[in-house]
């Protein structure tokens, strides 16, 4: 087990999917940061997690253009 990264379990609990193509738009869409490794899987660091200081926005679908 990474102490780093999330392990490929945790990813799947995480996201609610296998594989990691979903993986990575689940991700994305909710604005969780992440790297590619060379093998195409998504790498989350663990601290983003563990660090009760590091806050994590989900993003829009689209810009609120109600806003302006």
């Amino acid at each position: 087990m990474s102490e780093l990264f999330l392990t490929n379990e945790e990813l799947k609990d995480l996201t609610g999917y296998c594989y990691a193509r979903q993986q990575c738009k689940w991700l994305s869409k909710e604005g969780i940061p992440f790297r590619m490794n060379r093998m195409g899987h998504p790498k989350v660091n663990r601290c983003l997690f563990v660090n009760s200081n590091a806050s994590i926005q989900p993003r829009d679908e689209e810009p609120n253009f109600g806003a302006i």
